[in-house]
């Protein structure tokens, strides 16, 4: 296991520890700070983090669907501008035609 999790804490399982020790006054000791591991390009690329530079994964928010791959609002928008080009050409054909008159005369019925 050694070459594999070098870091791992091997033991049995539902052993207690020694119970940490507590600060002056009661307290509960804090667990340290800890540093991001690894190199700062590649923190910055993973998790959109890096000091002096904008978080570009909340800039690009809006245009990422995330995990949710079918993008809904354009999809949306797709359907709401199908049936409006649509009711644009019934009317405009309904409309345009020449041999529709209106009239008082019911010559025709």
């Amino acid at each position: 296991i050694g070459k594999y999790a070098p870091d791992s804490i091997i033991g049995m399982v539902g052993v207690a520890g020694a119970a940490p020790v507590a600060a002056v006054g009661g307290a509960a000791a804090k667990a340290p700070v800890q540093k991001d591991k690894g190199v700062l390009i590649a923190n910055h690329q993973a998790w959109g983090h890096l000091d002096g530079y904008s978080n570009w994964r909340h800039e690009g928010a809006d245009d990422n669907p995330g995990v949710f791959l079918i993008n809904v609002a354009a999809y949306m928008s797709a359907t709401w501008y199908l049936l409006v080009s649509v009711l644009y050409e019934v009317c405009a054909t309904i409309f345009s035609a020449p041999n529709i008159k209106v009239s008082n005369d019911r010559k025709g019925l």
